[in-house]
């Protein structure tokens, strides 16, 4: 097998006292990298992601093909939360015929806490059938339900590889 960088950023994105959803990564895809049995994947480090009010959501794109993921948080999460975001793309057997999949952990840096009470987890799967044949745009993207000067995600960094079986 053959891995290749597919696409990476070193610049901050932040989705900040907003409802507008915001991409945290984008990048296109060439025709036919995705053919039977590759795997897209992606790690996106999150530097930090607070939350006060309304309900958080994640949306991974495969062209016009999405899963998304609304969390219903309570309560605040605080300051100094860190951790990641997976993604995958994985073609299922034709040129039309994929996995949509990504899982978010972030915890919160607090010297007093052991518990998972300041763990945020998100996560999602769907099936879509896009045509890998032409170039695809693949994104993350984030959104607030409610604009808030506390609700905030930074995207530090990130990269996408293409596996190819």
């Amino acid at each position: 097998s053959l891995n290749s960088k597919v696409g990476s950023f070193t610049t901050s994105v932040s989705v900040a006292n907003t409802t507008t959803e915001t991409d945290l990564f984008n990048f296109s895809l060439p025709a036919n990298s995705l053919s039977t049995a590759n795997i897209v994947y992606g790690r996106i480090y999150i530097s930090s992601f607070n939350h006060q009010t309304g309900n958080f959501t994640l949306k991974l794109y495969y062209g016009t093909g999405s899963v998304t993921d609304v969390v219903s948080l309570t309560g605040a999460h605080g300051s100094g939360s860190r951790g990641y975001i997976d993604f995958w793309i994985i073609a299922d057997g034709a040129t039309n015929d994929q996995v949509l999949a990504f899982d978010c952990w972030i915890k919160a840096e607090r010297s007093n806490s052991t518990d998972d009470s300041n763990i945020f987890k998100a996560g999602e799967v769907s099936d879509v059938a896009i045509d890998s044949t032409v170039a695809q745009t693949i994104k993350l993207s984030a959104q607030w339900a409610t604009a808030d000067i506390s609700n905030n995600i930074n995207a530090r960094c990130g990269f996408a590889e293409l596996i190819r079986a």
